[in-house]
């Protein structure tokens, strides 16, 4: 490795570290948080309503465990209610 590249390496760290300060900095600065309890009851029930339909879509969570159930666990305890029924008849 040359000097220059050496000498290099600290002052791109520092920079790096600078701009990663800038921004930890700006990000803290602002606030999106509701200020007031209305306001943040209002803000989780209108998250709560929106996520609710995104889990009941069908691509949504809700649909893949329910198909993951119906494929593995559906067919196991159909397989087990065939044969109750065939002992029993």
């Amino acid at each position: 490795m040359s000097f220059a590249r050496r000498q290099r390496f600290p002052l791109q760290l520092c920079v790096a570290g600078i701009v990663a300060l800038a921004a930890f900095v700006y990000g803290c600065g602002k606030s999106s948080a509701p200020q007031s309890d209305a306001e943040w009851r209002q803000d989780l029930e209108k998250w709560r309503a929106q996520h609710s339909v995104e889990l009941q879509q069908p691509d949504g969570w809700l649909t893949l465990v329910a198909l993951h159930f119906m494929g593995v666990i559906g067919r196991t305890w159909l397989r087990e209610r065939r044969r109750k029924r065939q002992n029993q008849g």
